[in-house]
């Protein structure tokens, strides 16, 4: 009886194991991207909602007028887009990195 492995037996573990490796590496790196995708997503959603809220609070103090436009100062992670609408609707549009969000509210929604 031999005790061991054969050489082809060790290979083909080899083999596996690497095989192995490289599906994680590549389910790791497609989830990493993903979760940049949805933090850049979250971010341009909070830009554009904070926008609305900027452009609904200077056109009350009567800063913007109607069919103003005014784009953010660049954050670290993107701006904001905002046009004062006929009757104080607002239309935000908040983008960071590739990604980009619209928020339309009419005057007087929050």
């Amino acid at each position: 009886m031999r005790r061991g492995f054969s050489l082809p037996g060790v290979m083909a573990l080899c083999l596996f194991t690497f095989a192995l490796f490289l599906a994680l590496s590549q389910a790791l790196e497609m989830n990493r991207h993903r979760l940049a995708v949805a933090k850049h997503r979250e971010a341009a959603v909070w830009l554009a909602v904070s926008g609305a809220d900027w452009a609904q609070t200077q056109a009350a103090k009567g800063r913007l007028k109607s069919g103003q436009t005014f784009r953010s100062p660049d954050f670290q992670q993107g701006y904001f887009e905002v046009r004062l609408g006929p009757n104080g609707a607002v239309v935000s549009k908040g983008v960071a990195a590739n990604q980009s969000h619209t928020v339309n509210r009419k005057a007087g929604q929050r």
